[in-house]
C-alpha cells in the first residue's frame, strides 16, 4: 500500500536530515515539529522544509492513531523516531517501529 511506503520513505528521509542536522550543530535537535521545519537556529540552515507527517488515515490496520513521534535522549545524544506500518513493505514487515542513529528495528 503506498501509505505504508510513503510512512518507511518519511522516516529515512527525516533520519537523513537528523544526520546532516548533528553533523552540522553537533547534536540532534531536542525536538522537532512533525509538519514544520528542521532548521539550525544558529546557522539557519535548513535541513527539511517540512517534516513529513504520516498519511492518512494514521490508525489503518492495526497501527495507532498517531503521527510519527520523536523523542531525543540528552545524555547519549540519541533519538528514537517511532512510526507503525499496516502492511509489509520491502523487508518491513506490519507493525511498529523505531528509527535510531543505528537504523530502523521493529519493537513487537
Amino acid at each position: 500500500d503506498s501509505r505504508n511506503t510513503k510512512r518507511v520513505n518519511d522516516i529515512k528521509q527525516i533520519q537523513v536530515a537528523l544526520d546532516m542536522y548533528r553533523k552540522e550543530s553537533g547534536s540532534y535537535p531536542q525536538t522537532i515539529t512533525i509538519g514544520g521545519e528542521l532548521k539550525n537556529t544558529t546557522t539557519g540552515t535548513v535541513f527539511l522544509k517540512k517534516i513529513p507527517n504520516n498519511p492518512s488515515p494514521e490508525d489503518d490496520g492495526t497501527c495507532a492513531d498517531q503521527n510519527y513521534q520523536y523523542s531525543y535522549t540528552t545524555t547519549t545524544d540519541t533519538y528514537t523516531l517511532s512510526f507503525c506500518i499496516s502492511d509489509s513493505v520491502g523487508d518491513f514487515s506490519a507493525g511498529n517501529y523505531q528509527a535510531t542513529i543505528n537504523g530502523i528495528i521493529k519493537i513487537n
